[in-house]
């Protein structure tokens, strides 16, 4: 079995080769001994970390980072494979400018639009804006900060770190993703005594669902739909952490499936499980995360639409 968690959020980025990990966008992570400080035990540790060079020279330097609960071992009865898992996104840019085409986006697939209808947003000015977008199964934190996008996510089934279903919600600095947003934004702007505190500059918003989806001009200008940026990676302890995100095209879907196959080093198939993508609008960008431990000979994955 494969638990898997879906976010439906923006992060686009195609054609991303691997190069050093020795990057300096790893000394803009808290550390593990930092992230016990905040939770005051040690529950969060470094699992997966990253470095990619994107294809758009407007980027700089590109990284993902994963955390999974240490606390949370395997229990077949209950909680099964839903370890809570971070993912923590970092884009360096070359210049405000550029930074800022790619967060207005066209004019209806943005982060601007994002950020007016989150359930938490907040600026200090024009280059420094966050927000905050939860559900039952997580929360998802993104700021533009100076020359860096950040968007740190957090797969979280039972709330086991954060009660966002709660009908008397307060942000607060015990919410993981936005409180570890903020030592990130610290550690960039180490010239200032002045500490940031994301989850105090954020504000609650209301808006109204949307009653109409647009056409998103600059997806389709990239032509890149299905499944993108996927990845099976195998701890020390023999969990598989399973991500990617599917693209959809111009046509709406009530339903789409993807088939995902593990394999062993000689390329047998070893496992497989599916996935049902529901309710995707027009140039949706849906991401998953999910876990197993099933498979003690995983060497590779493939993931594919039924």
């Amino acid at each position: 079995m494969i638990f898997l968690i879906i976010f439906s959020v923006q992060w686009v980025s195609w054609g991303e080769e691997k190069i050093d990990n020795s990057s300096k966008l790893e000394n803009l992570l808290p550390t593990e001994e930092k992230i016990e400080e905040i939770t005051n035990r040690q529950v969060w540790k470094y699992f997966h970390k990253e470095t990619t060079f994107d294809e758009n020279s407007k980027i700089l330097k590109s990284g993902q980072f994963l955390l999974q609960d240490i606390g949370r071992v395997y229990e077949p009865i209950n909680y099964k494979f839903k370890v809570p898992i971070m993912l923590i996104e970092i884009k360096e840019f070359e210049n405000e400018n550029f930074l800022l085409d790619y967060w207005k986006g066209s004019e209806d697939n943005n982060f601007e639009n994002m950020y007016e209808k989150a359930h938490f947003s907040g600026m200090v000015n024009e280059n420094f804006k966050c927000f905050l977008q939860y559900s039952s199964n997580g929360a998802t934190t993104i700021c533009h900060y100076d020359t860096f996008i950040i968007q740190n996510t957090l797969s979280d089934q039972y709330q086991e770190h954060f009660d966002y279903e709660n009908d008397n919600f307060e942000l607060n600095q015990n919410e993981i993703t936005t409180r570890i947003m903020s030592e990130i934004l610290n550690n960039i702007n180490k010239n200032t005594d002045q500490r940031l505190e994301v989850h105090k500059i954020l504000q609650k918003m209301t808006h109204e669902k949307e009653n109409t989806v647009k056409k998103t001009i600059d997806v389709e200008k990239e032509n890149k739909y299905g499944v993108e940026n996927y990845s099976c990676i195998k701890d020390e302890f023999g969990l598989i952490t399973i991500s990617g995100q599917y693209n959809n095209n111009k046509i709406q879907k009530n339903k789409i499936v993807l088939k995902i196959t593990l394999f062993d080093r000689q390329e047998e198939p070893i496992g497989e499980n599916r996935l049902e993508l529901k309710d995707i609008k027009e140039f949706e960008i849906k991401r998953f995360v999910g876990t197993t431990n099933e498979y003690e000979s995983f060497f590779l994955c493939s993931i594919n639409i039924e």
